[in-house]
Order: C-alpha cells, then structure tokens, then sequence
C-alpha cells in the first residue's frame, strides 16, 4: 500500500456573500469570510489552519484560494511553497475548489490519504475535532475504498445546514465506528429538518477523509461533467502552458457544487463517523455568529458596535422562520441518468449501501416525469401513521412497481419507514429494515462489500 502519511486540502476559495452584511463592517471591505479578522486578528482559515496542524505537517498542507481575492491572501506565497497554493481563475464552486488541487496533490506525492478541510467553520475543541479526523483516517487506511464524512451530532433541527442520515448498522471495519451513507437533504424545511433531528441524523460539517486516487474515481465516475474538462489540467500540471490551459478550463465551465455533483450520486460509496461534544458552526449569517461569540464569552472589540444589527436574543428557530427553504432531500435521486434507468425505479444505494427492495422513486406523473406530490409519504409504523393519519403519496399508492406495492402493503411488523417529505418533488420510501442490514445484501461496489 503507498505511504500513510496524511495530506491536507484547505478550501479557501469561496466569496462567504452570505457574511458580508457582517465582516464587511468589521474589516471595512468585501473580503471573504475566510480572510476577516472575527477573532481579534485571527482570521477563519488562520484558526483552520491552526487546526489542521494538530495532525498535518505544514509541507503537506496545500490551500484552493481564488485569484480575486489576492489582497487578502497575499500573504500566503511567502509562508507557503508555490506547489502548495493553488490559485483558482474565479470561484466554481466546491467541485473544481477540490478537483484542481487534488490534481496538484496527486502531480506531488501521488496515491496519498486526503483529508479535506473548509476555511470557514468554527469549532469549539481543535484537538478533539482533530482526533475524530485521525480516527477517519485510521478507516481509510484500512478501508482504501472508503470516502468518510464527519458528520456533527446535531443540536437542533437546523434548516440552513445540509443533512447526513447514517445506517442503524456500523460498517465492519476495525477501528472507529463508522456508518453507511443513506442520504443527504440540503437545507431542508421546517418540518423535514424536525424529523431529520428527531431520527438521529448529523449536520454535514463537510471534512472528509479518503485517498486521492478513490476520491478522483469517484469524481471521473459520479460527475463527468466536472472531470471531462480537467482532463487537459491533469495533462499539463507542472508544465509552462497549465496557466493557459486553466484559465480556458475557468473561463468554459459553470459553477459546480461537489455534494450535488459527487456526494449526493453515490452515496452508498460513502461513509459516515459521528462527531460528538464538539460545537460546530459553518457561520453562514451574522446572528449565528454573535451567537456563538456570546456563548463562548469571546468579545471581540467590534462585538459592541455590531450588536443592534444582528439583535440581542436568540436567532429564531428554522421553524418559525418567515419563507424558509423548501426541501431538497437526496439530490443523489434528482441526477436521475446516473442511478436510474426507469421512471420508477428501486435505487441502490439511496438509503445506504443496500439493493432492492431500497428507496422508491415515485414519479407523480404519467411518462415518467416527476411531479410535485407534496403529501406525505408512510409514516414510521410504530406512531407517526397512528397518530399523525399518515398516508403514502399518490404515486406510491397507485404505482404498480412491486417495491411500491410493498410499501402499500407495510404493517407496524415490516419496518417500513420513512421521513414526511414535505415540499419535496421526490416522495422517497426508506426501508428500515435495509439501511439497518448495514453490512448485508449490499449493492455492487457498495463499502459494505
């Protein structure tokens, strides 16, 4: 097996627009959240930075930033070798933000294990945030074929954050406890974020541990579309046209997010290892900041002057939310040419690493297209059904495909259960009894195998 040292990439090329009302009153600019001083002279990707040295020698830390924001990185070509800064033409997107310097980290030290940071979260405990990445990478090493997510253990049914919904059964691996993948929900609404919540699933902190050859198989594989144009990068790194070659690659491609066009395509692929009394926060607006700050009694000289616009009290709940985002639970469904070849089709790999009878997709129209049944789908057979009068949707009740006609048929004794899918425009049935299999009955090149 190659070297075991671990590499790190540090995602520091987004514009963080969400903050600016905020850190362009605290710096006196339009700079990224990344680069603004929150911590009283420490920026985001300083303390990432900090961070990440906990486990990653600083010669095999490599850093994505975006040209336009050169002002506030300037800094960085002196404190880092030039291999190890990789300058993007304009901000992408996290899709070519990973791809293009994990070409570079390949071009340097070849098939090495690859741990994947953004600059712009807070975390309460460095050191135990760190040890749950060791414990990651402890999984890949001896599961090269795995791709493992940390996943927070919630707080709350948070509406902003994307969703991670772990198997009831642990992978059998040696080591750390890690989980299958049954699914991802970006931003969900209220009311779906509360039974996320409810059943135990984890914020999506997006620090991910794999090797980077597995990590650019499953990139070539699930997102084509991505990888097809960095194909002429991968020909010229290192050589005196790549400049030319990147610049035309940045200046043809659209913006491309790495969990809709990768993460959310295989999910069965993937694994989850839970994160546990840490505090984690992607930051994303003002409140959630000042929040924070309060909590852990750090105020920073511009708290004060701040305070009046971001409010006093307690952010409100996502369920009290005026126009909060409607669902969008599993975007792996939504790339319907990858994973499924009918218009109701059983998916592997949708809720974890099983095979049929796994997650349905219940198209609400004639033909094939998907319609928008915003009823709900069948409720957990031990409450939710009695209690709640739950029903499956139309299209699962009318369809004539067998995985459907067992989910009309399901009785509290089947384990069939699933999540209300409200607002969504895919009604998914979810197995229990298949994402709690775990290890058995798994679909081709599923990690359970």
């Amino acid at each position: 097996m190659p070297t075991t040292a671990l590499w790190a990439l540090i995602l520091g090329g987004g514009d963080g627009k969400r903050l600016q009302p905020l850190t362009s009153r605290i710096a006196g600019d339009s700079r990224p959240k990344q680069f603004c001083p929150i911590f009283e002279g420490e920026t985001l990707l300083d303390r990432t930075r900090r961070r990440v040295d906990l486990l990653v020698r600083p010669d095999r830390q490599v850093i994505a930033v975006t040209r336009t924001h050169e002002l506030y990185y300037r800094r960085l070509f002196k404190e880092l070798a030039p291999s190890c800064l990789v300058v993007q033409p304009a901000n992408r997107g996290t899709g070519p933000g990973i791809l293009y310097p994990l070409l570079r980290i390949m071009e340097l030290a070849g098939n090495v294990p690859l741990a994947i940071f953004p600059s712009d979260h807070y975390v309460s405990n460095d050191r135990l945030f760190m040890d749950h990445v060791r414990d990651a990478w402890a999984v890949v090493r001896s599961r090269p074929e795995a791709l493992v997510l940390l996943g927070i253990e919630a707080a709350r049914a948070e509406t902003d954050y994307g969703w991670i919904q772990p198997a009831a059964v642990p992978l059998p691996v040696d080591g750390p406890t890690v989980f299958p993948i049954c699914g991802f929900w970006e931003k969900p609404s209220p009311l779906l974020a509360q039974q996320l919540f409810t059943h135990g699933c984890l914020w999506n902190s997006f620090v991910m541990v794999t090797w980077t050859q597995r990590l650019f198989e499953l990139i070539r594989t699930a997102a084509p579309e991505l990888s097809v144009p960095f194909e002429d990068v991968r020909r010229r790194l290192g050589k005196e046209d790549e400049a030319q070659v990147i610049e035309h690659v940045y200046a043809q491609i659209k913006p491309i997010s790495f969990s809709d066009a990768v993460l959310a395509r295989v999910p069965r692929r993937l694994a989850a290892l839970r994160v546990k009394d840490v505090e984690w926060s992607d930051w994303g607006n003002a409140k959630r900041v000042v929040e924070t700050l309060r909590r852990i009694n750090h105020r920073p000289s511009w708290l004060s002057s701040l305070e009046p616009m971001v409010g006093h009290g307690r952010a409100r709940s996502g369920r009290h939310r005026r126009g909060a985002s409607k669902s969008r639970p599993l975007r792996a469904v939504q790339r319907l040419p990858l994973l499924v070849d009918d218009p109701l089709s059983v998916v592997p790999g949708v809720n974890g690493v099983t095979g049929p009878p796994g997650g349905v997709v219940a198209p609400g129209a004639v033909g094939g297209t998907v319609g928008r049944n915003v009823g709900s789908v069948v409720g957990e057979a031990e409450g939710y059904r009695s209690r709640a009068g739950f029903s499956p949707s139309r299209s699962v009740r009318d369809s004539p495909h067998p995985a459907a006609a067992a989910a009309r048929n399901a009785s509290p004794t089947t384990g069939v259960s699933s999540f209300l899918m409200a607002s969504s425009p895919f009604p998914l049935v979810f197995s229990r009894e298949a994402c709690s299999r775990g290890a058995t009955g798994a679909a081709p090149e599923s990690l359970a195998e």
